[in-house]
């Protein structure tokens, strides 16, 4: 913070550099009127003339002087004054454009959650995890990519590193999903292509047996009588099993299935949605409309690892380092926090 105020004062004087130096000059100018009166006329002269002369340079000296530090102090006030409310105006618009891009993103994996978990298809799943699971990440390491420019930052410099560790947990719930749906996309998608394969042969068993039924005469009576019977004619004809593996296989997911799930379990335990992802979104809001932290997350021994971990990976970042020697925090909070498997274990160093 000091150094951002000397930074502006810096900035100011830059700014109003020639008007200071024009009254100083010219307050100069006259004073040396003054000196060589002092020194080589009033000792060669009595006339009380030249000492009066002399006192009136050295009186406009002071005038010019006093003026512009009186101006160029009011100006460097007026100055500070506007910079400084233009950073609050600014400070106030991101932290106001960030809470409503975390609330837009918030709304959207909401959405997803319900429509995965209502539509009970592996097609819906697909279209969530890809139209909404995944901007919504893209937009989380843009808020985290904005926090990490620290200078002159509208954010507390204490709150930032909080609030970048909030983000990563988000980003780390969203990322386990994507993860997880990466990893079975290629079963699931052969099982929903042998389930639209049975569907299609369902429809054509019934149309078979329809048209036997109706060339023996039983449905011969009137076309409204066909359409009536025609939900029992379909019941009484036998059809393939397995209609729903598709989306039994998916419930049996453990991280979709904690997405989908409430967030209270059957044993009163917080999902790990609930914990990982709505309790940081909750966090991270706090930070921006008030510009201060949760103390019961910053206190948690894990929350201040992480923090750890993040002050690190910025030292080697500014060190110039090789980029293979920071660990990604995404990474460990997905493995550590949400027990995602990865080939290789990392851990904190």
């Amino acid at each position: 913070m000091q150094n951002s105020k000397i930074s502006i004062l810096r900035q100011l004087l830059q700014r109003h550099a020639k008007i200071i130096i024009s009254f100083t000059v010219i307050a100069l100018i006259f004073l040396v009127f003054a000196l060589l009166i002092y020194a080589y006329l009033i000792p060669q002269n009595s006339n009380p003339v030249w000492k009066e002369l002399a006192d009136f340079f050295i009186a406009i000296s002071e005038t010019i002087l006093g003026a512009g530090l009186i101006i160029g102090g009011m100006n460097l006030i007026f100055e500070e004054f506007r910079q400084e409310q233009e950073d609050k105006d600014r400070a106030s618009h991101y932290r106001k454009e960030m809470v409503e891009t975390l609330q837009t993103l918030h709304s959207e994996v909401q959405l997803a959650r319900v429509l995965i978990r209502t539509h009970k298809s592996a097609k819906t799943y697909g279209e969530q995890i890809r139209e909404r699971i995944l901007p919504a990440i893209i937009s989380l390491k843009d808020l985290r990519r904005s926090a990490m420019d620290t200078y002159n930052h509208p954010l507390k410099n204490e709150i930032i590193p909080p609030f970048r560790v909030s983000l990563h947990f988000m980003i780390a719930y969203l990322s386990v999903l994507v993860e997880e749906f990466e990893s079975n996309y290629h079963h699931f998608s052969n099982l929903q292509n042998c389930q639209e394969a049975l569907a299609v042969r369902m429809r054509n068993l019934f149309v078979e047996v329809a048209e036997d039924k109706l060339g023996s005469g039983i449905f011969s009576q009137k076309k409204s009588n066909f359409l009536e019977q025609a939900q029992d004619l379909f019941e009484q004809t036998d059809k393939p099993q397995y209609v729903n593996e598709v989306w039994k296989e998916i419930e049996q997911l453990p991280h979709t299935s904690d997405f989908i799930d409430d967030t209270i379990t059957q044993k009163g335990n917080r999902s790990q949605y609930a914990q990982s992802f709505l309790a940081h979104y909750v966090h991270c809001k706090k930070i921006l409309k008030f510009n201060t932290v949760d103390e019961r997350f910053i206190h948690a021994k894990t929350f201040s690892d992480y923090a750890s971990v993040l002050r690190q990976n910025d030292k080697k970042e500014n060190s110039n380092l090789s980029q293979t020697t920071k660990i990604s925090l995404t990474r460990l909070i997905m493995q550590n926090e949400l027990g995602f498997e990865f080939d290789h274990k990392i851990s904190f160093s």
